[in-house]
């Protein structure tokens, strides 16, 4: 169980990693309302255990500095700057590496990140060019000589960099689940953008199979939406959309609000 497999990280359910010479084992990981973080020092016998009611949280950030308090060491609780919010805005788009793809979007003063194939996150600034994930974890945006920022550098915990240029690509929104046409396994079936709203996506007298729907990004399970366990609001990785009968629908997705978006799934009037 705490034996790293083909010399990686992972053993059987647990990260495992040496630092400062002693053996950690644990796991985080979240879902819709809440993240968590847990892990084990063996050898001094010593457990953490972080619990947040959201998602978003930063717990990677925050857990380093409860174990300094704990092994006596120094410690820093980073100041929030005052930054501007239309500065931040200015953040916002896609970013491509070649092989993979930054998505940046900024919400009520917050600024979300997410590479294509893994969960968004909350970034804490810096600057308003500069944020983390934790000290060791950080992200760089960068201007051009126009002053229009084109770049983001992502420095990851190894010291690696992966930089992305900006790109004019609008966002994929889509549907995907075994009432569409390509089913789980399958690509999305996109959605139509409105032209005078390109935070509203749609189709109309489409043919969905009973069964069940999510929304995604540009075919990736990083960036899924799905119904909240009220059974009528829209959450991030909530459950599936149930379609329950074959027949001809309309499809809305409204992202106008991004943290509340909104949506409708109802059978086409001829």
């Amino acid at each position: 169980m705490f034996t790293p497999y083909l010399n990686d990280h992972y053993g059987l359910g647990s990260d495992v990693l040496m630092v400062d010479g002693k053996k950690r084992i644990g796991h985080g990981g979240g879902g819709p309302g809440y993240r968590s973080i847990y892990y084990r020092v063996l050898d001094d016998d010593i457990c953490f255990i972080a619990m947040s009611n959201s998602m978003l949280s930063h717990t990677d950030l925050i857990v380093p500095k409860i174990e300094n308090i704990v092994y006596n060491k120094p410690y820093k609780i980073p100041a929030v700057p005052k930054v501007n919010p239309q500065e931040l805005k200015k953040l916002e788009g896609i970013y491509s590496t070649g092989d993979s793809k930054f998505y940046v979007t900024v919400i009520d003063g917050q600024v979300f990140f997410r590479e294509k194939g893994y969960p968004i996150c909350s970034l804490f600034p810096i600057s308003n060019t500069l944020f983390q994930l934790d000290e060791n974890f950080t992200f760089t945006f960068t201007p051009n000589e126009t002053g229009k920022i084109n770049s983001l550098a992502v420095k990851l915990r190894d010291g690696s960099v992966k930089t992305g240029t900006r790109t004019t690509s609008p966002y994929l929104w889509g549907i995907i689940g075994n009432a569409t046409p390509g089913g789980w396994d399958g690509k999305d079936t996109p959605l139509q953008a409105d032209s005078k709203n390109q935070s509203l996506y749609f189709l109309k007298n489409f043919h969905l199979k009973k069964g069940n729907l999510k929304f995604r990004v540009d075919n990736d399970w990083g960036y899924n939406l799905g119904l909240n366990s009220d059974g009528k609001t829209v959450a991030l990785n909530a459950y599936d959309f149930p379609i329950t009968e074959d027949g001809q629908y309309d499809i809305i997705l409204d992202m106008s609000d991004p943290i509340k978006p909104q949506y409708s799934i109802k059978k086409s009037v001829l």
